[in-house]
């Protein structure tokens, strides 16, 4: 089953188009065809990508599935910071960087200095709850589907800090009525602190109402951490809309992104407070709590600005090429530090390195945006994605004599739910006896 993406959002701002426009050198890019249609879907479209020869990628969600010209454009990227690692790592890549999170931030919609770039959803997952100073009283509340590896992060949490979890069971079909009703039944309560909500949980595959979740969450005071794990390329991201406190979204999923990219968005007021769980360069020390809304116990709301150090000018750095094609080594003069570049907040500053790391996915992320953007845009593809999950879901329960699960009314997304020809639980181990 072949997905396709979104086209770029309209700019955020004209700062934000400006710098999606400046690319600098073209170097690793490489060209792509023209723009296809919808009618290209499916199996024509597959030969642009790297599947073996009989496969058939019914789990695109778990792990994605970049194309060939954006793998090709990866390994270009990969062969240039190999031909000069120091210009590449110390100067290119920091001056790209800013770059690209603005092409991101269009995508997601929001502002260039509210969002990083994480490797996964996971990681930026750890870097809010772990960022947080739960005090005695204080509980997370999470859902049954909630993903295994963030309930055993909500474990570590209430094992390492006074806080406590609370689990909302949801049985489906349901509807999103009733999934409101839960959640704000354990927010009258009291002492919630983060409520943990996906965008399209991954088993079942099945879409929450998360818009309404984070407008429940701001109306009782409580902080709302989505995990969009499943959400940037395969439905709408509107986060000037919706408002929520913190949100992530793996971009190797369903944005064609090599594998892996992935954002973190956090809402301005709560920034100042974020610590990634690696520390490295970029590091400062973090105020104290944050609160729902923005605030800190300190009212500090604002955040630290980053110099250079004294380094050479990383914007001329980046302009005076580092692509192999282009020269030799520029001289920079005084020597380059490591971090953000200069006048970014410490939000920014301490998600910006963790490190020598390969960075040519990251690098390959508007190779996806071009990708995407040549296959229809957004509209195109979520309509495609969408159609063919219930189509495709509806001929697999015909075939296998069952039926599809029913989410709630707001479903939808690019995966479905069928269930197998296998008996219960119960009656199966009575079989076994």
């Amino acid at each position: 089953m072949t997905q396709s993406a979104p086209a770029p959002p309209e700019a955020r701002a004209d700062r934000n188009a400006e710098a999606a426009n400046s690319e600098g050198p073209a170097i690793g890019r490489s060209k792509q065809p023209d723009a296809v249609k919808e009618h290209y879907f499916g199996p024509r479209l597959q030969a642009e990508f790297c599947f073996a020869p009989g496969f058939r990628p019914l789990n695109h969600g778990s792990y994605g599935a970049p194309p060939k010209a954006v793998v090709a454009a990866q390994r270009s990227w990969a062969d240039q910071a190999e031909g000069r690692p120091d210009a590449f790592l110390r100067m290119y890549f920091p001056a790209q960087l800013p770059k690209i999170r603005s092409l991101v931030a269009d995508v997601v919609k929001c502002d260039r200095e509210d969002l990083v770039l994480v490797p996964n959803a996971t990681t930026a997952m750890n870097a809010v709850l772990r960022s947080q100073s739960f005090a005695t009283g204080d509980r997370i509340v999470y859902f049954s589907t909630t993903y295994a590896a963030i309930k055993k992060l909500v474990h570590f949490v209430c094992q390492t800090t006074p806080a406590e979890s609370v689990c909302i069971e949801l049985t489906y079909p349901t509807t999103t009525a009733a999934i409101l009703r839960a959640v704000e039944a354990e927010l009258l309560r009291g002492g919630v602190k983060v409520a943990i909500i996906d965008t399209i949980s991954s088993m079942p595959a099945l879409r929450l109402p998360f818009e309404k979740l984070i407008g429940l969450c701001r109306q009782h005071g409580c902080l709302s951490l989505i995990d969009g794990a499943h959400g940037v390329g395969a439905i709408p991201i509107d986060l000037k809309a919706w408002h929520p406190d913190y949100f992530t979204s793996n971009l190797h999923k369903w944005y064609f992104a090599p594998r892996a990219t992935a954002l973190l968005y956090v809402a301005r007021g709560l920034q100042p407070a974020m610590q990634s769980p690696v520390i490295s360069h970029g590091w400062n020390p973090a105020p104290a709590h944050t609160t729902a809304g923005g605030g800190t116990s300190n009212g500090t709301v604002s955040s630290t600005q980053i110099s250079d150090g004294g380094g050479a000018d990383w914007n001329a750095a980046g302009a005076m090429g580092c692509n192999v094609d282009e020269g030799p080594e520029p001289d920079v003069g005084a020597p380059i530090g490591f971090g953000p570049l200069p006048g970014h907040s410490a939000f920014e500053a301490t998600f910006s390195g963790h490190g020598t790391a390969d960075v040519s996915q990251v690098m390959a992320v508007r190779d996806a945006v071009e990708f995407r953007r040549r296959c229809g845009g957004d509209d195109v593809i979520f309509n495609y994605l969408r159609r063919l999950a219930v189509e495709g879901g509806a001929v697999t329960a015909r075939i296998l004599g069952t039926e599809v699960l029913e989410g709630t009314e707001d479903d939808g997304g690019p995966m479905i739910n069928v269930r197998l020809p296998l008996p219960p639980a119960a009656a199966a181990a009575a079989q076994l006896r």
